[in-house]
Order: C-alpha cells, then sequence, then structure tokens
C-alpha cells in the first residue's frame, strides 16, 4: 500500500512499457454506491464508498497523469474491468469504452526532470471507506512479518486483485470488439 489511512487504501505496481506498449490491467470491480449525482445513501451491498485508479510518477515527485474512476469504468456481467494504459500514440482502437475498455493515458512516466526514465510509471489503485463485512477488502491484507514474508494480496482479495500483462498495439486491436457491457 501507499499513505494508507483508517479509510483509505492502496495498490500500487510499477510498470515499465520496455515490456509493452500497452498495460492491460483486469479485475473485479468492488460494489460502489453511486455518488456522481451527490446520493447520499449507500447501499446495503457496498464494499467500498470510492474506488480510482491513477497513472503517475513514483511517489516522491508527487506526478499524477490520469485517473478514472468507479462509475467511470465500464464493468461486463461479472462485474470485472479491463484498465488499458499506453501513450495516446498506442492506445489500440478497441481500447473504448464501447467495447468494454476503459483507456487511461500513461503520462510522462517518471515525469521532466533529469535521469528521469520516461516509460517506467506507476498505477495506484485507491479503495475508500472498505466496507467491514467485505472479506476480499484490501484493508484485510496483513503485513509480511518475519512468520509470513510472503505478500497476500492475491490470495485476500481473490477475484479483486487486479492482474496485469503486457501486449502490443496489434495484440490488443486482434481482440476486436466484444459487444458493449453494462
Amino acid at each position: 500500500g501507499f499513505a494508507n489511512n483508517p479509510d483509505t487504501h492502496y495498490l500500487m505496481a510499477s510498470f515499465s512499457l520496455r515490456f509493452g506498449p500497452v498495460y492491460v490491467i483486469q479485475g473485479k470491480m468492488p460494489a460502489h454506491p453511486s455518488t456522481k449525482r451527490r446520493e447520499k445513501d449507500w447501499a446495503p451491498y457496498t464494499q467500498v464508498r470510492y474506488w480510482s485508479a491513477c497513472t503517475g510518477a513514483a511517489p516522491p515527485s508527487g506526478a499524477g497523469w490520469d485517473c478514472v474512476y468507479d462509475e467511470t469504468v465500464p464493468v461486463d456481467e461479472n462485474g470485472s474491468y479491463t484498465l488499458v494504459v499506453s501513450k495516446p500514440e498506442d492506445r489500440p482502437k478497441n481500447a473504448k469504452e464501447a467495447c468494454g475498455v476503459k483507456w487511461i493515458d500513461f503520462g510522462k512516466g517518471e515525469g521532466d526532470f533529469p535521469g528521469a526514465r520516461p516509460w517506467v510509471n506507476v498505477v495506484y489503485m485507491r479503495y475508500m471507506d472498505s466496507n467491514p463485512s467485505w472479506m476480499q477488502s484490501p484493508a484485510k491484507i496483513p503485513a509480511p512479518s518475519t512468520t509470513n514474508p510472503y505478500p497476500q494480496d492475491a490470495y485476500i482479495m481473490k477475484e479483486y486483485f487486479p492482474a496485469a500483462h503486457y501486449e502490443t498495439k496489434a495484440q490488443y486491436e486482434s481482440h476486436g470488439c466484444p459487444d458493449p457491457v453494462q
């Protein structure tokens, strides 16, 4: 995590476009209330109050490039999402909401300072106000210890844990555009 507090938990991962120009992230979206229109009530099935995914430079720089949040991300019939991260010139034609995908701009990588690597970036996922009864919450992930040094993220979060892989623009475009999603 990054800057976790009692109300907000983060997952973050560094990645490099040197492994492929298109970074694909998939997982299950936590149930969240509709807040876009200032609704005040939480539905009883809510797992988080708010979820977002952002690209940005390494934490010390504080630079952020692009973000999406729960209500702007299309999900399939199982509640799963696909995020595609790339530079604008490498954006696959089918990386669009009509194809059930949310595209995120890679941005400037580590930034504009001397020695920065413009092909390296970080994805931050924010989970705010997780429901204590949601057993797959990142809030339930124990910190590594000497008796259990291995990360438990995927074990605890199960289908909600985001998985990622690299592709080329042509590889991603070869998947076509599935039927529109919810």
